[in-house]
This record gives C-alpha cells, sequence and structure tokens, in this order.
C-alpha cells in the first residue's frame, strides 16, 4: 500500500500506545529475560504472556494489514537491560519467528 503524509495524518491507525496492563506484563516478563543461556531466553520468548502476544499480532496485523508501520509508544527502554529488549523485539518477529521459537523448548 502507498500513502501520503496527508493518509497518516488523518488515520493514526499507525500509531499505538502501549496501555498499562500491557507495561506492568512486559515488567513482568522481562525480568526472567535476563540471564545469558540461550535456552532462557527461548523459553521466556515462548512463555510470553497472552497479552503481550496480542499485542505482537495487533502490531504484525498493521504492518501487513495497514499502513506498513508502527509507531508503539510509551515505553521506556531506558528501565530494561538490552537483552530484554532484544527478547522484546523478537517477540515481534512475525508468526514464523514466534512459532519456530515456541516448537524450539
Amino acid at each position: 500500500m502507498s500513502w501520503r503524509a496527508a493518509d497518516l495524518a488523518a488515520d493514526r491507525s499507525w500509531h499505538l500506545e502501549w496501555d498499562h496492563r500491557e507495561l506492568s506484563a512486559l515488567d513482568a516478563w522481562a525480568s526472567v529475560t535476563s540471564g545469558e543461556d540461550p535456552d532462557e531466553l527461548v523459553a521466556a520468548l515462548a512463555g510470553a504472556p497472552e497479552i503481550l502476544v496480542e499485542r505482537a499480532e495487533a502490531v504484525r496485523s498493521e504492518l501487513i494489514n495497514g499502513y506498513g508501520l508502527v509507531l508503539l509508544s510509551g515505553l521506556d527502554v531506558g528501565k530494561y537491560d538490552r537483552k530484554s529488549i532484544a527478547v522484546m523485539f523478537m517477540l515481534f518477529g512475525g508468526p514464523r519467528t514466534l512459532q519456530a521459537t515456541c516448537s524450539a523448548t
């Protein structure tokens, strides 16, 4: 889909924001992703809370079926270590990534 700046200004469906429930779940989930063991990280990704999986699916849907871009705001990345942020990023890697990671555990 092609779009113009006026399209994005008129329709803000591409601008998503974390809500307090998602941020609380993300905080709890991030605390188990800080280990060095790669198996631990895979297990954390496979065990992502449903509320975060739902958010990831909404982002992927907007990327695939919407404008092809998403601004997801409201996350203070300064609160997390690099590994936790990397695992959060992998959550948004796509259905194949999530399925492959989940089936690896």
